[in-house]
């Protein structure tokens, strides 16, 4: 005969109390919130067809497994398992097809990205060699413009000199 020990329990503190009654009121409000969003929900015809049907067509699934599962126990296992293995295969194929897709994809714009780089590159400095050679135009347009207010200041003041001395 087994004997068996009960120990006694610890009376609850006045915070355990409060935090089971928490959790009971929010645990009653889910199953009110869900029961009062299912009712409006099944308000509409098309939704309550839909549960129904859905509803039967689970029944049906159901009892063919269990069938299934009482007429061929080692059948019904052997056809799942061998459903797990290629849902798997083809989940470990899709996954494969995916990173090679990502690892083109990056590679892919790395690459673009590599070439905008060179592109900008390009750019600048081809803009910095035009402000150059734009700062090198501006630079002769003064000088000739500063030569041309020379000669015209030499030559106002020769006519001024004529002019006094006629």
């Amino acid at each position: 005969m087994v004997q068996q020990t009960t120990q006694p329990q610890q009376p609850k503190t006045s915070q355990q109390a409060e935090q089971e009654q928490k959790n009971s009121k929010l645990l009653m409000g889910i199953m009110v919130g869900a029961l009062a969003g299912g009712a409006l929900a099944l308000i509409d015809s098309t939704t309550r067809t839909r549960v129904k049907q859905g509803t039967s067509n689970a029944k049906n699934t159901i009892t063919q497994i269990a069938s299934d599962v009482k007429e061929d126990p080692s059948g019904t296992k052997s056809q799942v398992l061998e459903r797990v293995q290629d849902t798997s295969r083809i989940l470990r194929e899709a996954v494969n097809d995916l990173r090679s897709i990502y690892e083109k994809a990056t590679g892919d714009i790395a690459g673009k990205v590599n070439e905008v780089q060179e592109d900008s590159k390009e750019a600048i400095a081809a803009t910095k060699e035009a402000g150059e050679q734009l700062q090198e135009v501006g630079d002769k347009v003064k000088e000739a413009k500063e030569e041309l207010v020379t000669e015209n200041d030499a030559e106002n003041q020769e006519n001024k000199n004529q002019s006094v001395n006629p």
